[in-house]
């Protein structure tokens, strides 16, 4: 049986954030970066959400239990200690409402951003799509990938950077204040298109709710920051990783638009800008690009996977528990040993628990009790098992 608790979701948590952390040393590296291949990257990702959304424990998972001080810390945050109106609660619970609310909220705000982004393109934006020369190029464009997604272009004033969004639909935003020549815009239009059809879209969003359900853990600010350069990384792959020529002019494309996004600028969640709000981030695409070579083979997903599946699979086979019980709870209790207690099987495959000889209850299973229990049957104290 599955079971949802503090420790599940602490082993949880640990474990993403160790993975989020692994990847982070992978992308502050050139050196390791260029080695890997974007494949495993993303199969790390999908472990980190897998892990993320089932913080639960199972039936085989072994205790590890805590030291005693942290025991106690972690028993005071557990138990019922305070009363409101009849009612019991811990400070777990007080969490767990806290950590609700904090989701509703959240969510509410991403929900409210998007209809607003909605509501620019719809009340300040163009559509340009049937209008040359977007209309030949996004048709050459389709035709060559290819793509059969509907997609809109849209010129506006409220947007400075490239974007492409999705609501029942695809739209590629371009600012009206950016001047191209027919190359950078093929160049725009191709990134944009081939974020379509990787459905980028749909991963990040997928990432920023998982991010939002852990609103509380500053470690999904950076897991956000990762699935956002991965994205771009493939992408810039695809779009300029071509002849040195196409790659010069991929690279002048995406210089000439970050020059002009204006720090204050706040991007829509729910889209993909052409370029990024930080400069780190666009150098590292910039370097990657100009250092990356797409012939050279990666050899190198198993050796980086192993340990992760390991890693994960221990997530799941330990748990850490406290291991102690409060004074005023260890008043009149008492702790079943080979020693003082024994098991009696019935016909029926029920177990009668005998402490000190005395009976003590009825049981179908014997998985919480001692297991060098001796266990008798029919009544017959000298057949054991």
């Amino acid at each position: 049986m599955l079971n949802f608790s503090f420790s599940s979701v602490l082993i949880s948590i640990l474990c993403c954030n160790v993975l989020i952390v692994f990847l982070g040393i992978i992308f502050s590296s050139y050196k390791i970066l260029l080695k890997t291949e974007f494949r495993s990257l993303n199969l790390i990702l999908m472990i980190i959400l897998f892990r993320s959304l089932f913080p639960f424990e199972l039936p085989i998972t072994t205790n590890i239990y805590f030291p005693y001080h942290l025991s106690y810390l972690i028993s005071r945050i557990l138990r019922d200690s305070y009363t409101i109106s009849g009612f019991s609660y811990s400070i777990w619970n007080v969490m767990v409402l806290v950590w609700i609310l904090g989701f509703l909220y959240k969510f509410y705000r991403y929900i409210h951003a998007n209809m607003h982004f909605l509501r620019l393109i719809q009340l300040h934006g163009s559509d340009v799509t049937d209008c040359e020369p977007y209309s030949s190029i996004l048709e050459q464009i389709c035709e060559q990938l290819p793509c059969k997604k509907e997609i809109r272009l849209i010129k506006s004033s409220f947007s400075q950077e490239p974007a492409v969004y999705y609501y029942r639909k695809y739209y590629i935003i371009l600012p009206d204040t950016l001047k191209l020549n027919i190359h950078e815009l093929n160049s725009i239009l191709s990134h944009e298109i081939f974020h379509i059809m990787h459905h980028d879209l749909l991963i990040k969003n997928f990432v920023h709710i998982v991010s939002i359900l852990y609103w509380w853990n500053p470690f999904c600010i950076l897991l956000q920051k990762q699935i956002d350069l991965l994205l771009e990384l493939q992408v810039d792959q695809k779009t300029g990783g071509g002849t040195s020529a196409e790659k010069i002019d991929y690279l002048a494309c995406l210089v000439k638009v970050a020059g002009q996004l204006n720090s204050q600028q706040k991007s829509n969640p729910a889209g993909l800008s052409f370029t990024t709000e930080s400069g780190i981030l666009l150098n590292k695409r910039l370097k990657m690009l100009m250092e990356s070579n797409p012939e050279k083979n990666h050899n190198k997903l198993q050796l980086i996977l192993l340990p992760v599946c390991i890693f994960v699979l221990c997530s799941f086979l330990f748990i850490f528990e406290p291991d102690i019980i409060a004074p005023e709870d260890a008043k009149g209790t008492f702790e079943l040993t080979a020693d003082n207690s024994y098991a009696v099987q019935l016909n029926d495959g029920t177990f009668n628990i005998y402490y000190n000889d005395e009976y003590l209850e009825n049981t179908d299973s014997l998985e919480y009790y001692p297991d060098d229990m001796i266990i008798y049957y029919n009544h017959n104290r000298n057949e054991k098992d």
